[in-house]
């Protein structure tokens, strides 16, 4: 299984994009970023349902791109999150342009899967914002 860009609760958030966005507009620090790109994110509880399949099936080829075949601007996913948090802080973009595109071709991945049906994106971003909200103790940037 090649794994794109993962996230969900218990990743570590001083180096993972997206949870370490969350925990800076949670603490009310600016949120940075390197440089704008496009990256296919799967939320770590479709990541379980999709190793848990090929657990219980063997698959038909060797290899498999897990990704949800969508891809997101990572000054997107910022602004999002600065939207759920109502945070006051605005988004820095250090380099113009965009570094290299993360993302993937699923189709392999979804014919194995049929009827498969990733989790809503936003929705997921919510989850884990309201997650590390709850779990303030335990994050310090």
């Amino acid at each position: 299984l090649r794994i794109f860009g993962l996230f969900g609760p218990g990743e570590d958030y001083r180096l993972r994009f997206i949870s370490n966005l969350i925990v800076r507009a949670l603490s009310g620090q600016p949120l940075v970023m390197s440089q704008d790109a496009y990256f296919d994110y799967v939320w770590i509880r479709d990541f379980v349902r999709i190793v848990e399949h090929f657990i219980q099936h063997e698959g038909k080829y060797r290899a498999y791109n897990i990704g949800t075949g969508k891809r997101y601007r990572l000054s997107d996913i910022a602004r999002k999150i600065i939207a759920i948090s109502g945070s006051r802080e605005t988004l820095q973009i250090k380099k113009k342009g965009f570094n290299k595109e993360y993302t993937c071709d699923n189709a392999r991945l979804m014919r194995e899967l049929r009827g498969f049906r990733f989790t809503d994106f936003s929705g997921s971003l919510q989850e884990l914002y309201t997650w590390y909200k709850k779990r303030k103790q335990y994050w310090n940037l």
